[in-house]
């Protein structure tokens, strides 16, 4: 891919992470998402503040901002499909996480997670078995602990385990390697939870978010 390319993709999926979903939900709901609960631009902050099927809604469209963003860039480059995906999921994540969008509303860079625009991206990259093992993994520790931020990290580190393993045994390109940045991204943007697991205090799903 040219530079042009790879700059034009990047920035294309940047901006398709940044529209700030949650923000909009909570909006429409009367509600900051940013002045409740965590803070956090994600779904579970609007399940908490705002309601489940709110959350849902926030999490499906989520969802959808990544599976649309790996769509769109192998459209844009079909002659470089997986540095395009590579280079879409890295961007998509980075808006999520760090949306202009929100800096222009709210005067700071912040936003989400992560995980949804993850989980999405999954949905167009990854074999069936894997995205069905990813999700099943996701349920199965959420209605075991009702930890949503372990069922992120758990699930996770497991599809960037197996990328490694299917780079290894040659079922993609080595440059799928790099998908290990999304990782990186998420769990640090998961280090508060990380340290409240640890600590033994991270609040559970179904704890409202007060103020």
């Amino acid at each position: 891919m040219r530079i042009e390319q790879i700059v034009l993709t990047f920035w294309v999926a940047y901006l398709i992470g940044s529209i700030p979903v949650a923000y909009v939900v909570g909006r429409l709901n009367g509600v900051n998402i940013f002045a409740i609960g965590s803070g956090n631009m994600g779904a579970a902050n609007v399940a908490r503040g705002v309601g489940g099927k709110w959350g849902a809604l926030t999490w499906v469209l989520d969802s959808v901002k990544g599976a649309v963003t790996i769509y769109l860039v192998r459209q844009m480059n079909p002659d470089h499909t997986a540095m395009a995906t590579m280079i879409g999921a890295i961007g998509v994540i980075v808006g999520h996480n760090w949306s202009v969008v929100v800096m222009i509303i709210t005067g700071r860079l912040r936003g989400g997670k992560g995980a949804a625009a993850a989980i999405g991206t999954w949905l167009v990259f990854l074999p069936f078995w894997l995205v069905v093992a990813a999700l099943l993994t996701w349920v199965g520790i959420l209605i075991l602990t009702r930890f949503i931020s372990l069922a992120v990290l758990a699930t996770t580190g497991l599809v960037s385990l197996m990328i490694v393993a299917l780079v290894v045994f040659g079922y993609y390109e080595p440059i799928y390697i790099s998908y290990l940045i999304v990782t990186a991204m998420i769990f640090f943007r998961h280090r508060d939870n990380i340290q409240r697991l640890i600590a033994g205090n991270e609040r559970r799903f179904g704890h409202s978010a007060a103020p």
